[in-house]
């Protein structure tokens, strides 16, 4: 029994320390599922906003003037549409759709003004590094 005097309290030790650090993983386990959920609800945010202003620009009339942004403005954030190019009627459009929080997201599409068509429709990947372009083809 007196080789067991010092058993306890480096035991005790040990488990406060074990808890602590499951403790602390938690807590940023926790932080991070949260930041997640938040970034994902801004992905959703432009991916409606985006959506429904190109229904927008769509059934409005615009005339087809180059470099002239067309602003659509809404709760979360705003929807910004560049002529870009106009070649016998089919014009390559840029679209900035940007968040009140900072968040952006930048698509385009060749639109023709007469069926108010869209083709050739891409999205960039993350705008605000290297512009990578993800191509999805996609007739309107």
């Amino acid at each position: 029994m007196k080789s067991e005097k010092g058993f306890i309290f480096p035991t005790t030790l040990f488990l406060c320390f074990l808890i602590i650090h499951i403790l602390i993983l938690q807590i940023h386990l926790y932080q991070t599922e949260k930041r997640f959920i938040y970034e994902q609800e801004r992905l959703l945010q432009l991916e409606y906003l985006l959506q429904v202003g190109i229904k927008e620009f769509q059934r409005g009339e615009y005339d087809p003037i180059i470099i002239q942004p067309i602003v659509f403005s809404y709760e979360t954030g705003n929807v910004t549409f560049t002529t870009r190019s106009l070649d016998d009627g089919v014009s390559f459009i840029y679209v900035t759709v940007s968040l009140k929080s900072g968040h952006k997201r930048i698509a385009g599409f060749k639109y023709t003004w007469e069926s108010s068509e869209i083709n050739d429709y891409w999205e960039s990947v993350n705008p605000g590094s290297t512009s990578l372009q993800l191509l999805i083809i996609k007739t309107v």
